[in-house]
């Protein structure tokens, strides 16, 4: 009797804790947010320096309105610019869409491109915010910004 106890405890014990794991792994799309999109929210610049590659390609130095040519913006153009892109609408923006604007490219090997959208509308024309990640030396990196709209 006591055999069958230990036998149906140990079992128990097994399944809550395989559930339990489980559970906290999260989708890919909503991992990526929280790692790779969300901290652009916050905009700490040790956290930035990992996320951001340079020479980032893109938009950027337009949305900022940088009066350089785009061969010449550079990393501290993006970062004493950064709210100019990064302003208080684009952060609720991305605060209030979260994971649901993550899209993943070529899904061979793995996720080869991660594309996130950020989309509103201003006086009848909408306008949109690419960011486009790929993996540089085996970690997700912000490689492009692009403007649309």
């Amino acid at each position: 009797m006591k055999t069958r106890v230990y036998l149906l405890l140990m079992g128990l014990i097994c399944f809550s804790q395989s559930g339990h794991s489980q559970q906290d792994s999260l989708p890919f799309e909503q991992e990526f947010w929280q790692h790779y999109v969300r901290p652009l929210v916050d905009g700490e610049r040790s956290q930035l320096d990992t996320l951001v590659h340079f020479p980032l390609a893109g938009d950027w130095g337009h949305i900022m309105k940088l009066e350089k040519q785009p061969d010449d913006w550079n990393k501290e153009d993006f970062y004493s610019n950064y709210t100019r892109l990064y302003n208080t609408r684009i952060k609720e923006i991305i605060l209030k869409k979260g994971h649901d604007q993550v899209q993943i490219y070529d899904w061979e090997d793995g996720p080869q491109e991660v594309v996130y959208s950020i989309s509103w509308h201003d006086y009848g024309f909408e306008s949109q915010i690419l960011l486009r990640y790929r993996k540089i030396d085996h970690r997700w990196m912000l490689t492009n910004i692009q403007g649309a709209g």
